[in-house]
């Protein structure tokens, strides 16, 4: 079963902007990502958001297994 989480606002409640949030956050200062590229990256979404032109869609999946009894 696929479970989409989208997102067509960059709004403060959803889970997009959580989503994009947390990895700015976690990409700043690691090899190769400086404070400025993170928030220049971040600053995009910002900037989409603000025309009304913010996307994100992911899709999670659930996997469900049946067992079969020993017989």
């Amino acid at each position: 079963m696929a479970i989409s989480m989208f997102n067509p606002e960059f709004e403060d409640n959803t889970f997009g902007k959580g989503m994009l949030t947390m990895m700015a956050s976690f990409a700043r200062g690691r090899k190769a990502v400086t404070q400025s590229e993170a928030d220049a990256w971040f600053a995009e979404f910002v900037a989409l958001g603000k025309k009304s032109k913010f996307f994100f869609s992911i899709n999670r999946y659930l996997f469900v297994v049946d067992k079969p009894s020993a017989a």
